[in-house]
């Protein structure tokens, strides 16, 4: 009988140790399952954030290059009333708008203005007869901040490790 007791008895603290031994190998490997999870998380919002700055700085580059045209065909046609320059002040608008959605993923931080706020600003001005502002001054400035931005991006993604998209 006393046999059978050491023997019950050895067998219920082998089965308590193992099933602690079960529950101590499962905590680990969920703590190391959520550690992986965060990880993979944090990678997709890098990459996310990435991709939509990028894609707002693309997007940007569009609105200037379209600006910049609009103006040079308006510079040929100073009434304040014509077609060309109708066009600009409605392009500067959209872009105007664009902006406002767009402006966390275009800037660091929100701004109260920018180079692209200024140009968005000024073109309209400019193309309703205020040809004494420096309109090529505005469209100088968002080409380098643009063109640094897109630096800056693509900078950071090398930094990291990650391939950059190549064009």
């Amino acid at each position: 009988m006393a046999v059978a007791l050491i023997t019950g008895g050895t067998t219920g603290f082998v089965g308590i140790a193992g099933l602690a031994l079960n529950f101590w190998n499962s905590s680990s490997e969920r703590g190391q399952r959520l550690s992986e999870r965060r990880e993979d998380n944090r990678e997709w919002y890098r990459r996310t954030l990435f991709e939509r700055r990028l894609r707002a700085v693309q997007e940007a580059y569009s609105w200037w290059r379209r600006l910049n045209e609009a103006v040079a065909w308006a510079g040929l046609n100073p009434d304040p009333a014509s077609p060309e320059n109708e066009a600009v002040r409605e392009l500067a608008k959209r872009a105007r708008e664009w902006h406002d959605n767009n402006s966390l993923d275009l800037e660091d931080r929100p701004l109260r203005s920018s180079h692209f706020l200024g140009l968005a600003s000024a073109a309209p001005d400019w193309a309703s007869g205020r040809r004494d502002m420096d309109i090529d001054r505005h469209l100088n400035d968002v080409y380098e901040f643009l063109r640094d931005r897109a630096s800056r991006l693509l900078g950071s993604e090398d930094a990291e490790g990650m391939e950059a998209p190549q064009p």
